[in-house]
């Protein structure tokens, strides 16, 4: 029976508090993240931990990272190989005698032409300066200084006289090359950068000038025959 008075606060309370937990004696916990946190409900925050790499992880992704760069290092050497193919002119499959323009020296007994063909010196053999895996043999830096300069004479241009081969197994030209008068293969010979290689395929003709300019070299001592230098090895074109 309700006698008019007001309940006791402190059984409110407790009820209350009961009734909030569901069970008696039982405290409810909640695990809101950004709720304001009530008097006398305590509120369980969620915590945010930023984990470790293993060392597993770290061994996968070093390894990920040096595959990535092999992979470019690998496209890039692809990338120059097709800009140099591109840039070098294909080299044509066959040539005229005549005047044709030099686009640079290769060495002492080899030119490189505009077009993109190869010429090589018919009977002789200048000592190498340029060729791969070789060391640099005397008198091969004077030999391809002394043809660049004979190019030169001619502005760049010379002309070529084939003979009896026209082509050798590494695809280049085999000629005379000419400035005016004055034959390319002859003077290297007479100037002592060349021996005369007789054993070929060409004209006997010029096979007897080489020699005897050959033999001029010898006498003065000029090059290859000085007495300071050894004499250069004939080897195959």
């Amino acid at each position: 029976m309700n006698d008019g008075r007001l309940p006791d606060p402190g059984n409110c309370q407790t009820a209350r508090s009961q009734e909030e937990a569901g069970f008696p004696g039982r405290q409810r916990r909640t695990a809101t993240v950004g709720q304001p946190k009530l008097p006398g409900r305590p509120v369980k925050t969620a915590t945010m931990e930023r984990s470790t790499p293993t060392p597993t992880r770290l061994r996968i992704s070093s390894r990920r990272r040096r595959g990535l760069i092999a992979a470019l290092a690998i496209l890039a050497l692809v990338a120059l190989r097709v800009w140099q193919d591109r840039q070098d002119p294909v080299p044509p499959e066959s040539l005229p005698e005549g005047n044709c323009a030099v686009e640079r020296v290769v060495d002492g007994d080899t030119l490189l032409l505009a077009g993109g063909a190869r010429v090589r010196l018919i009977g002789v053999d200048a000592p190498e300066s340029v060729k791969p895996d070789s060391p640099v043999e005397p008198f091969g830096p004077e030999a391809s200084q002394f043809t660049t300069d004979f190019v030169a004479a001619g502005s760049g241009t010379v002309r070529l006289q084939f003979d009896k081969e026209r082509i050798d197994r590494y695809g280049r030209f085999l000629a005379y090359v000419w400035v005016g008068d004055r034959m390319l293969n002859e003077e290297l010979v007479r100037s002592g950068l060349a021996t005369a290689e007789t054993g070929y395929r060409y004209s006997s003709s010029m096979k007897t000038r080489f020699r005897r300019a050959e033999d001029e070299a010898k006498s003065a001592g000029r090059g290859i025959w000085s007495q300071d230098s050894p004499v250069a090895v004939p080897h195959a074109l």
